[in-house]
């Protein structure tokens, strides 16, 4: 009898601890819950910092590879000239400090991207950058339009 009596001693123990057990379980699930949407709140509450952040370290870069003249301005001028409609009759204003490397691959290109395009030195325009003029309207290619939509897409994002 002493036995059954221990049996059941033991087995109410053991429901008891499998009871605890499973209250610390659950308490432990809702803190996990709990912390995950308290991280993305924080995420989404600073979506736009963050991305904001990241522009202005891209823009600091940028800023430095231009002054020091580390950028391909034939490859942005092919890149703007590839959302052209048409390329008769096309104008394209440039930094003055770009024209020269402009005329240079105008004169040496052996693909003809530049063929019949008319560069104009302006110095309106930052190096870097560059302006389409066409009868069928203006494409521009500026540095901080692009960031810009950078920007947006980053906020965009998560």
């Amino acid at each position: 009898m002493a036995e059954a009596q221990v049996s059941a001693e033991t087995m109410a123990e053991l429901e008891s601890q499998k009871i605890a057990l499973q209250n610390t379980c659950q308490i432990m699930q809702a803190a996990a819950d709990k912390l995950s949407k308290t991280c993305q709140t924080l995420f989404k509450d600073h979506r736009d910092q963050i991305a904001q952040l990241a522009v202005e370290i891209a823009r600091v870069v940028l800023m430095q590879k231009t002054l020091d003249g580390a950028y391909d301005i034939e490859a942005i001028v092919k890149e703007t000239l590839s959302h052209a409609p048409t390329q008769e009759d096309v104008t394209i204003r440039v930094n003055p400090k770009d024209l020269a490397a402009c005329s240079a691959a105008q004169s040496r290109e052996t693909d003809r991207a530049f063929v019949g395009i008319r560069f104009i030195a302006d110095d309106a325009v930052g190096r870097a950058e560059c302006v389409l003029e066409s009868p069928r309207g203006i494409i521009q290619s500026l540095l901080e339009a692009h960031l810009h939509k950078i920007g947006e897409a980053l906020k965009k994002t998560g």
